[in-house]
């Protein structure tokens, strides 16, 4: 039997995965968990890039950074 609430796996492209299946069997609810989004929210704000974002294709600059550039104009 498989026991896991949450799985990640963490990688060069995209930083950080949810692991939502493994062998054919839901990885806690079968979706993303909690940790993983609080994680991530925590990790972006650290290195100032919506890692979720990069990952997907979508813009990357955190509200901070675009703070920091309106400033600097």
């Amino acid at each position: 039997a498989y026991v896991a609430d949450e799985l990640w796996l963490p990688t060069t492209p995209a930083c950080l995965i949810p692991v939502t299946r493994y062998d054919g069997h839901a990885i806690g609810t079968g979706a993303p968990g909690a940790g993983f989004r609080e994680l991530l929210a925590d990790w972006s704000a650290a290195v100032g890039v919506e890692l979720r974002a990069q990952a997907i294709g979508a813009p990357t600059i955190s509200g901070s950074l675009s703070n920091r550039q309106a400033a600097a104009d």
